[in-house]
C-alpha cells in the first residue's frame, strides 16, 4: 500500500478516498452529533444550528462533512507539497498519513470548530508561503488574513494563529508596513461586515466575542491514547530527522516551508491550552503538519521497511481500538 502512494498516480486520488472510507467506517456506521465548546465562534454556532434540522433526518450528516473536511485536507496538503516540490518527487504519502493521523482518536473524526479551522490553517499556509516570490500578489496576504479572521469566527483561540502568520511573513517577505497592514485589514474584515449585519439587525454585538479560557485537558489517558500519541511522535521524530538530515541539499524555499511546518506545530499546540475541553478534539489543529513531516519520513527513510512497519502497524492499531477500546 505505502509504495502505491509513493508514485504519482492520478487513480491514487481514489485510492486515497476508499482508504480514508475504510478506515473510518465506525463513523458512518455509528454516526456522532457535533462537538459544540464554549470556545466555539459565532460563524460555527449559527452552522450548527442550520444543519440541525437536516441532521435530524440524515444522522451521518456530521460524519459526512467531517470526512469531507478530513479528505480535502489530505489531498490538499499533498498537493502543496507536491507543487512546491518539498519532496525529491510527487507522491500522496503526506495524504495517507493525515488520513492515518486523523483514524487514530473518535474526536478526530467528528464535526468540531477545531477539525473546520483545520482547512482554514492549510489555506493560510499555502496563501502566506506563496509570497516569497518577488512578484507575488499582495491579495494572498491579504486573502490570508482574511482567513484567519474566519477561522477565529469558528474557533476564536485561532487568533493564536496569528503569531504563525507573523513568522511567516517576517520570515519569507522583507519588511514592508503596508503588506502587514494588509495582512491585519484582512484579519478585520469578517468583522467589519459581522458588525454592520448585526448593527442593521439591532442585534447585541457581544456574540461576536468569545471568553478566553486557559487550561489543559484533565481527562486521565487511556492506554489507547499513549498508543496513538506513541504511533504520533515516532514517525513525526523520524520525519523531522530526515527533513534535517536533507536540509543542506535543500533550495532556501523548500528549508523554510519545513520550518514552517514546525512553528506550525508548535503555535497549534500553544491554542490549545486557550481552549480546554473533555475530550481530543483540540489536537486535531496539530496533525495537519505532523502528516507533513510524516510523509517525508516515509519517502526518505533508509530502512524500506520501515514505511510498510509503520503503515500496517498504524493500521492494525486503529482496527483494534475500534474493536474494543469502546470509544468508537
Amino acid at each position: 500500500m505505502v509504495g502505491v502512494f509513493r508514485q504519482k498516480y492520478s487513480g491514487n486520488i481514489v485510492t486515497l478516498f476508499f482508504l480514508g472510507v475504510l478506515l473510518k467506517l465506525p463513523v458512518f456506521i455509528f454516526p456522532q452529533p457535533a462537538l459544540e465548546n464554549a470556545q466555539d465562534g459565532f460563524a460555527y454556532k449559527k452552522l450548527i444550528q442550520m444543519l440541525e434540522p437536516f441532521a435530524t433526518a440524515f444522522p451521518s450528516l456530521y460524519s459526512l462533512l467531517a470526512f469531507i473536511l478530513i479528505f480535502f485536507n489530505a489531498i490538499t496538503l499533498t498537493r502543496f507539497i507536491n507543487n512546491q516540490r518539498l519532496m525529491v518527487s510527487p507522491n500522496y504519502l503526506p495524504g495517507m498519513a493525515y488520513l492515518l493521523l486523523t483514524s487514530l482518536v473518535p474526536e478526530f473524526n467528528v464535526l468540531s470548530s477545531q477539525l473546520v479551522v483545520t482547512v482554514f490553517y492549510l489555506i493560510i499556509f499555502i496563501q502566506i508561503f506563496r509570497s516569497f516570490k518577488p512578484n507575488v500578489a499582495k491579495t494572498d496576504i491579504f486573502n490570508a488574513g482574511l482567513m484567519l479572521g474566519l477561522a477565529t469566527t469558528f474557533f476564536t483561540p485561532s487568533l493564536v494563529f496569528l503569531a504563525w502568520l507573523i513568522i511567516a511573513l517576517a520570515l519569507l517577505r522583507p519588511f514592508k508596513l503596508n503588506e502587514w497592514l494588509l495582512m491585519l485589514l484582512g484579519l478585520l474584515t469578517p468583522y467589519y461586515f459581522a458588525i454592520a449585519i448585526l448593527y442593521l439587525k439591532n442585534s447585541d454585538f457581544s456574540i461576536l466575542f468569545t471568553q478566553f479560557d486557559f487550561g489543559v485537558n484533565t481527562q486521565s489517558p487511556t492506554l489507547w491514547i499513549a498508543g496513538a500519541v506513541f504511533l504520533i511522535l515516532a514517525p513525526l521524530l523520524t520525519g523531522a530527522y530526515y527533513s534535517q538530515s536533507y536540509a543542506g541539499r535543500m533550495l532556501i524555499h523548500v528549508r523554510k516551508a519545513w520550518s514552517l511546518f514546525f512553528i506550525f506545530i508548535l503555535v497549534c499546540i500553544l491554542a490549545i491550552f486557550f481552549s480546554p475541553t473533555a475530550g481530543y478534539e483540540n489536537w486535531v489543529m496539530v496533525l495537519t503538519p505532523i502528516a507533513a513531516f510524516h510523509g517525508f519520513g516515509y519517502y526518505n527513510a533508509e530502512l524500506k521497511l520501515y514505511p510498510k512497519i509503520v503503515f500496517w502497524t498504524t493500521v492494525l492499531f486503529i482496527v483494534a481500538s475500534q474493536l474494543f477500546s469502546g470509544s468508537w
